[in-house]
Formats: C-alpha cells, structure tokens, sequence
C-alpha cells in the first residue's frame, strides 16, 4: 500500500511503502495550491497504489479562517487507460475545534490501484497541506463504541504527567480483545503530522479518528504517544491489545512519537528530534516497564523495524539510532545521587555546638548518578519533613524550606557540591535531615523519576546552646563576633515562629523523644509552634542573631567521612 502525497502544482513525491502498523497518518504535503483554481473545483494528480485498496482516507489542514463550514471533495477512480469509472464521495469523519483540520473517509466498491482525488473550489483555496491514501482495513475486532468512560490513569504514568484520554477529548474505543500482561515494547513514529490545528493535542485527535475512519483501527493504534514538544499522551488504553505491529502486538506495549522522522520518508526534511523528546520518552518507557513488569533489554524494546517479518523504515532513522539511549534511560531513574563526602560531622561523631543567634557553614558532596543535568536554582538540597520551615536555617537559605542549591551545573558522573549554612534559632539536641529534590518535577527518593537517596540519608547532629557568650565547645575557627555573613530569601527561623527554646518533652512543639540527662530530641521542619514565646526571649533571640559568632566547619580535619549511618 501507498502513502498518496498531493503537491498541487508540482509532481507529486515518489510513494512510500505503508505496512500495518507503520503509521496510520500520510505525511503532509505543506505545498501551495496553484494560482488557477477552476469553479467546478480541483483535481490532483493521479497515483497509482502498489496493492489495491477497499478504503479511502483523507487528512485535510486549511486555513480555518478560509475554510468554507462544509467540505465537498470525492476520490476518482480510474481505468486501465486513466479514464474516470467512478466517482466515490468522501464523508466527514472528523473535524477540530476550528474546523482546520478535517478527516473524510469512503469505501469503494472493489479494490481499486488507481485514482485522484477531487475538491470542490473553496475547500481547494483553503488548503495549507493533506494527505490521502488508499488502503485495506487494519482488520482487527471492532465492536459498539465502549459507553463507559474511560478509566482514570494511574500509577508511574500518571504521575510522570502523561495526559489521558479524558483530558484530550478522545473518543469511544471500540476495542474488543482485551490484554493482561506485557512483557515487551515496541518503538514507532506515526510518520505524519507532529501537530495539527498548531497543537500536539490536535495530531493525536486526528491520530485516532484517521486510524478508526481510514484504517479500520478499533482505536488509535498505539498505546502511548510523544509529542514533539516533549508531551506525553495516552493512546490506546492498556487494557487493550495494541495495533501496531503485525503479527507482534500480544503482550507488546506500542510507544511512538507523532511526526516523521526517516529521510526520504518523509515529504520534506523529517522532524527535529530534540533531547527533550528523548527524556520525555525515556521517562514514558520507565514509567510504563515498572507499572507493568517488563525488563527492559535490547531484545524486549525493540524498533518497528527491528521485529520479524517487518518491512518498514518505522520509527525512523534519527529515532532508531537513539534506542540504545531510550533503553539506558529506561533503566535509569533521571534524578539519583550517591553520597561522596560532607563536611559537617555524621551521626557517629560528636554533634556541632552552636549558640542560637551563631552560625556556621559547611558542605555536602554528591555525586549525579542520574540520566539529567543538575542545575542551580533547580536542584535543591531540602531540610526534612518536606517543604517544612527548619529551626536550624540560616539567612543564606534559597528560602526556609530550601537549604543549598548545587553549587554549579553538573552532569551525569559528574559530583557536585551543595554548600548551607546553619544558624539555631532554638535551644536542645537534634538529628538534621535533608533530602534532594528536583525542583517541580520530583524527589529524588520518590520513583519512577527519583533513584535515590531516600530521605534522612544526609544527616547532621546538632546542639542548640543558648544565647550569649562563655564555653564555645563547637568545633570549627571563630572568626569573631559579627552579624551572619550571606544573605538570601527566607532566612531562617527567628524563634518567634519557630518555638522557644528546650523545655520538657511535653511542652516543646519540636520534641521527639527525651533522651537521658533531660535532653530533648528537636525534630527540624515544624514551622510554627502553638503559641509565641515570650517578649524577652523574642528579644534575646534577635540580639544573638544580630551580635553573635559566624564560624565555618570542617569537622573533622583532613578526613574524608563515611556515609551517615540511619
């Protein structure tokens, strides 16, 4: 079967193979129309399929401000001597919100090789692009459209932001055989257009009314789709077996990106193929190999073309020579970290003394481990619980629920270093925690995008002293008294909202737990106490914090620490 490209004033570009499941969409032929359009309307070129067709399909894009409400068009069939036998009109099959874009579907009367395609005058004025073609049936099982809505999304591919069918208007599946479990995925492009009516949206609409009108699909053929924006969306629910890939579609997870991508195969230059696109979809392969079990190896995702008995160029060079990184990323949360070194003391050495109203910085060193580059004022290293203000946070902070932003990018096995101050605004013994987060997008002990470390792995003990001078037992140089150096947005906590000082386990907002000797366990990240502490301590707090010793740590000297130890 051919794909039929129409080029108005110009021949039209040699035909393209079209095997099942190599993509239901012809590629666009952005051309112009000629300048002499008759009034009894436009007549293409005539194509010549390669096997005979019992079904048209044609893919309009107009000009939505010139396109006329109604369209008239018809595929003529020709004779041995290229004589018109017969003339079969073209229904409406489908049409986009401002009625640019337009799918018109007719079966013929027999199969039939030869043919033009035929539009009424307004409709040919409108054109920007189209495609039409003829073709056999997918022939796979058709019943009722499905009255029930569809099912909400859930698991990895909800949460990695997939858009599902609900959202993006599609229609009533009239899928019938139904699938259980998967075991492998296969790698397509549509080989049509990325977008239609300007959106991402618009191309998968038409996806699926072209492969249920044209292609006799029951729905859209693949399971899930990526835009060329880097979108994600939901085709053809799991719940059913896909349609992309004779004779291999039991068990087989289909994944293609909306748009051509092959030279030579497509009516101009192909598709750009952005790093975006390629973390979106390795993100999409993740998320889809966990939520159903599929080992993800070089023989279980595979490309179109790579399956037995395809003859197909699908998905396209410049995404097939990109499937080694698809796998890897596949198997690869985007956002993981391994502990190198820090600065501060761990959970087995003695804690860092400072007095409410002090400060004192150190560092942690990371190394990237993911698939993504870590950027400053993205990557974050953040006190625990999550997007809770912490006791201890100094006026460098990015903000009170965000401790140190990495110190420059850096890349995959690349390490990076996280530096943050620390200045108690409350009295007592206290483990501080933080975990990593990718700023929007996740944390990195949360999967599918996160790899680790979980939270709490990062630890630092602390002991608030009180306000004032006599018995500086905390490790690090004293550079002399003077305000905290630095200065950011949401510095830390002034003791006003962050709770009074140590007190009986009871009573204090922040205790754990009280460990012998009377010593309350603080526990960083609870914002706000019940109550304000009183006048004199709110005063006696803001002149440490004005008055008091900045001092950096390196604890302990010339040593390079193990990981903390939960």
């Amino acid at each position: 079967m051919l794909v039929a490209l129409l080029a108005f004033a110009c021949a039209p570009p040699a035909p393209l193979p079209a095997t099942a499941g190599d993509g239901v969409l012809p590629p666009p032929a952005a051309l112009p129309l000629p300048d002499s359009i008759s009034p009894e309307g436009w007549v293409g070129p005539a194509l010549r399929f390669d096997a005979p067709g019992t079904r048209a399909g044609l893919l309009l894009s107009l000009d939505a401000a010139a396109a006329p409400a109604e369209t008239d068009a018809a595929i003529l069939l020709l004779d041995a001597h290229g004589g018109v036998s017969a003339r079969v009109p073209l229904a409406l099959h489908w049409q986009s919100e401002d009625g640019g874009d337009r799918v018109l579907v007719a079966p013929l009367p027999g199969p039939a090789t030869d043919a033009a395609l035929w539009l009424d005058a307004d409709t040919a004025a409108a054109v920007t692009a189209l495609g039409w073609e003829l073709r056999v049936p997918a022939g796979e099982p058709v019943g009722p459209p499905d009255a029930a809505p569809p099912p909400p999304l859930g698991g990895r591919l909800a949460a990695i932001g997939v858009v599902p069918r609900s959202t993006w208007g599609a229609r009533a599946t009239t899928c019938t055989t139904s699938e259980s479990s998967f075991s492998r995925m296969a790698v397509h492009h549509t080989a049509g257009w990325p977008t239609s009516g300007g959106t991402v949206q618009g191309a998968v609409q038409a996806l699926q009314s072209y492969s249920m009108g044209s292609g006799g699909y029951c729905d859209i053929p693949y399971h899930l789709l990526v835009g060329i924006d880097g979108s994600l969306w939901e085709g053809r629910e799991l719940r059913w077996r896909g349609g992309h890939t004779a004779n291999h579609n039991t068990g087989n997870i289909g994944v293609s990106f909306l748009g051509c991508y092959h030279t030579g195969s497509c009516p101009s230059t192909p598709d750009p193929v952005s790093d975006e696109m390629i973390a979106s979809a390795g993100r999409l392969l993740r998320a889809a190999a966990l939520d159903e079990g599929v080992s993800v190896t070089s023989s279980t995702v595979l490309g179109h073309r790579e399956h037995s008995g395809a003859s197909t160029s699908c998905p396209g060079e410049n995404i097939y020579t990109r499937l080694p990184e698809l796998r890897t990323r596949a198997n690869t949360a985007p956002y993981t970290a391994t502990f190198v070194a820090q600065s501060f003391p761990t959970l087995s050495d003695a804690p860092l003394e400072l007095r409410v109203g002090e400060s004192a910085s150190g560092s942690f060193t990371l190394r990237n481990d993911g698939t993504e580059v870590w950027s400053p004022g993205a990557t974050f290293l953040a006190p625990l619980p999550r997007d809770a203000a912490s006791p201890w946070a100094a006026p460098t902070w990015p903000s009170p629920t965000r401790a140190a932003t990495v110190d420059a990018p850096t890349a995959p096995g690349e390490e990076a270093v996280f530096t943050l101050g620390l200045a108690p605004s409350v009295e007592g013994d206290a483990t501080l925690r933080f975990g990593l987060v990718q700023e929007g997008i996740t944390w990195f002990a949360d999967g599918p995008d996160g790899g680790g470390p979980s939270d709490d792995f990062l630890a630092v003990p602390v002991r608030g002293l009180p306000p004032g001078g006599g018995g500086d037992t905390s490790p690090g140089d004293d550079t002399g008294p003077g305000p905290d150096s630095g200065s950011g947005p949401g510095g830390g906590g002034d003791g006003g909202e962050d709770g009074g000082g140590a007190g009986d386990a009871g009573e204090n907002p922040f205790a754990d737990a009280g460990p012998p000797g009377g010593k309350v366990v603080l526990a960083p990240g609870c914002a706000a106490a019940p109550s304000r502490p009183g006048p004199a301590l709110a005063a006696a707090a803001l002149v440490a914090l004005l008055f008091g010793r900045v001092r950096r740590v390196a604890y302990p000297r010339g040593k390079r620490l193990r990981p903390p130890r939960a």
